[in-house]
């Protein structure tokens, strides 16, 4: 199955113009197979659709079928079942974060649709799978003259148009051209409340926001939706981390208008971890959405005034909206697609994974002008303080696009203090950052030493203490 499913993208063109002239045979007989009631006719469809989809896509009988859009690659072989994509988890060698052994279907996707004459479809947003049609045929509708998916959420997908006030602090911060800091915060296994405000305060007083996780890496913790509502409450600025793994579209809806209604001001929509590598292997997986479908989710919902059904709401949820990013990412066009693609979407700012390598930051960087995202958007940059040679060779061989260059291991490896060196190598890329045109800001993400954050942030000279 593989096998032919890899010949199937490389040799996406020669599958595009045979569909294409099966589609049209097909349509000459479309008169007769009105006639034939749509049950009788899926039946027997279904069976040989099943078979030849199979064999040459291993398709999944979704039945809303996009290989068209997607390069000849089935979406559906993707392990989050994502409808765009990539997501962040892609290993430099381009293998999938849940399956390294294989390739990710999505980097297979964009190969194959640069061979095919209607490949640049695999840039525009797809709508998130429609549960109730999975097992159904998606030639039946194309035979009876049916063909063609109902819309999802219309709009211009390269309106970058917001329709929001300026709401959240950050928003009004970045609106303004400062230099933006946020950081990570992993709340506490705890439920009382004043343990959550005392591991956060240093954080909330050095940064102008601090972006509360949702379960990262699939470990479970207090949610993000409580722990920024107790945030709000005590004066700080969060921003709440929203994924699509554990969350149904009506889980999704109805946290948006709970964030909303407890004060949230921000969210940062992401797909999601794998349930795989984290502390409960055996929980299922989700993924209603992908990050680009949730962001649009959000932005329907705060701009329309209504539900993605249509239902209108009684007031709409007031949020900055915020997508992922990946410098690192193996292929930079494809990473420059995702962000344009978010940003039509309905994403205002961008947060990043770790940036390490500089060279291939400023490659990226000069990609991402020439798009004209920096002129609209708001990009803050993730960076983070090295605990060790050891921890960094450990992020750069296990974390999906994290990239940690030989030459801040070996000075690692030269020193002593080596945390000491790795704050030290975290405040230069800080301060080189603050110099580059596009920067809106910095993500201090401090895995297992948090509190150098406040430390960090003060010798960078950066944060609301440096600001008039």
């Amino acid at each position: 199955m593989l096998a032919l499913r890899t010949w199937s993208v490389r040799h996406a063109r020669l599958v595009e113009t045979v569909y294409s002239a099966f589609s049209q045979v097909i349509k000459l007989f479309t008169p007769i197979f009105r006639r034939i009631p749509q049950p009788i006719l899926e039946s027997p469809v279904k069976v040989v659709e099943r078979w030849a989809k199979g064999l040459m896509f291993d398709c999944q009988m979704c039945g809303q079928c996009v290989l068209s859009e997607t390069g000849m690659s089935c979406p559906m072989n993707c392990p989050k079942s994502l409808r765009n994509g990539p997501c962040g988890g892609v290993f430099a060698d381009g293998g999938c974060e849940v399956k390294p052994e294989i390739r990710c279907v999505w980097i297979n996707a964009w190969d194959g649709a640069d061979q095919m004459q209607n490949g640049d479809t695999i840039k525009d947003i797809r709508r998130p799978l429609r549960q109730r049609m999975a097992g159904k045929s998606t030639w039946v509708p194309i035979m009876r003259g049916e063909g063609g998916r109902p819309p999802w959420l219309e709009g211009d997908d390269h309106d970058f148009s917001v329709a929001t006030p300026e709401l959240s602090r950050l928003q009004e911060l970045l609106q303004a051209g400062e230099f933006a800091v946020t950081c990570e915060y992993n709340p506490p296994n705890t439920v009382i409340t004043q343990d959550i405000v005392s591991k956060a305060a240093s954080l909330v007083e050095a940064c102008d926001a601090v972006n509360v996780t949702d379960c990262a890496g699939a470990y479970v913790h207090i949610s993000s939706l409580a722990t920024c509502a107790i945030l709000t409450r005590e004066g700080a600025e969060p921003v709440m981390q929203m994924t699509c793994r554990d969350r149904n579209l009506l889980a999704v809806q109805a946290d948006i208008m709970g964030a909303a209604a407890l004060g949230i001001k921000n969210i940062l929509c992401m797909t999601g971890d794998g349930v795989e590598g984290g502390d409960h292997p055996d929980g299922k997986p989700v993924f209603d959405l992908d990050s680009s479908s949730l962001i649009r989710t959000v932005k329907h919902m705060r701009d329309e005034k209504s539900f993605v059904t249509g239902k209108d709401l009684i007031s709409a949820p007031e949020l900055f909206i915020g997508g992922t990013a990946n410098p690192m990412a193996p292929l930079t066009e494809i990473e420059i697609n995702r962000m344009i693609k978010k940003a039509a979407a309905g994403a205002q700012f961008f947060q990043t994974q770790f940036c390490f390598d500089m060279e291939r930051f400023e490659h990226f960087m000069n990609a991402y002008r020439e798009t004209g995202l920096h002129q609209t958007h708001h990009l803050i940059i993730g960076i983070g303080p090295l605990n060790s040679a050891r921890a960094a060779r450990w992020m750069r061989d296990n974390i999906p696009g994290v990239r940690v260059p030989r030459a801040i291991i070996d000075r690692m490896e030269s020193v002593t203090d080596q945390k000491a060196e790795g704050r030290e190598i975290c405040i230069e890329a800080i301060k080189q950052l603050k110099q580059i045109d596009g920067v809106s800001g910095v993500h201090i993400m401090a895995i297992a030493q948090e509190s150098a954050i406040p430390e960090i942030v003060k010798r960078a000279k950066i944060g609301p203490q440096f600001r008039s």
